[in-house]
């Protein structure tokens, strides 16, 4: 999975998964809570000021909803879960790494938040097996947010899978941005306007409430997009790609 080093969450995801993806990332997140232990000297309980959640999420929380369900894909040790859970959300993380979901859980708990884990490969996945592993017998959520993460499959999915009434909310750097950085490496960024055509081409009953693609205050260059499915029929007014939005 690929991401920049910035912000909570993952930071060097790829966006294919090697046999041994799991393990990899297992050792890396236990380090890190090692080194930041040591740098603590000793540490305590996790605060509301120890999470990070990645930058876009926060520029874009005025599309979350009020209530509901949350999924968090490739979300690591949960910093947007837990930014999520804290707006009300009933939220849930779905990430590659057991270290990584053991530590968002713990995190969680000292905060007094209530934060699902779901550990599993997204390596190849599309949006419906993400549902059936994070959603289960419950509500469809309200909204599932991917940030710092190429998945050009699920991506793609999208505009099939989303549940009705649900929103996408989801920022990938593209390759406007190694003109600033060296990683991520282009093949784990979005050629320009890419995003919009994966997600968005060819599906009426997609409402596009947020689209941009340029450089972030952070100084990263990200298409973001924000999509949700109308619960009335393809095609009925006002509910169609490109309606409702936010530049």
């Amino acid at each position: 999975m690929s991401a920049p080093p910035s912000g909570g969450g993952h930071p060097d995801r790829q966006p294919v998964e090697p046999a041994d993806d799991r393990a990899k990332w297992n050792e890396r997140y236990r380090r890190r809570a090692g080194a930041e232990r040591r740098s603590e000297g000793g540490g305590g309980d996790p605060t509301a000021e120890d999470v990070v959640p990645p930058p876009a999420l926060v520029r874009l929380a005025r599309f979350l909803p009020g209530a509901g369900r949350a999924i968090d894909l490739a979300g690591g040790r949960g910093d947007g879960a837990l930014f999520l859970a804290r707006r009300g959300l009933a939220a849930t993380v779905v990430d590659i790494s057991d270290v990584a979901l053991a530590q968002a859980a713990e995190r969680a708990a000292a905060m007094g938040l209530a934060v699902e884990t779901v550990n599993a490969d997204l390596g190849s996945a599309d949006l419906a097996t993400v549902l059936d592993l994070a959603a289960g017998s419950g509500p469809p959520p309200a909204v599932i947010t991917c940030f710092r993460y190429l998945q050009r499959r699920l991506l793609a999915s999208v505009g099939r899978d989303l549940p009705p009434g649900s929103r996408f909310i989801v920022a990938v750097a593209t390759t406007a941005n190694l003109e600033r950085h060296a990683r991520p490496s282009a093949r784990f960024l979005l050629e320009p306007c890419e995003l919009d055509e994966l997600v968005v081409a060819g599906h009426r009953d997609l409402q596009v409430l947020h689209r941009s693609e340029g450089w972030t205050p952070t100084g990263h260059h990200e298409a973001e997009l924000v999509v949700r499915r109308g619960r009335r029929a393809p095609g009925g007014p006002g509910d169609h790609a490109g309606s409702g939005v936010d530049r």
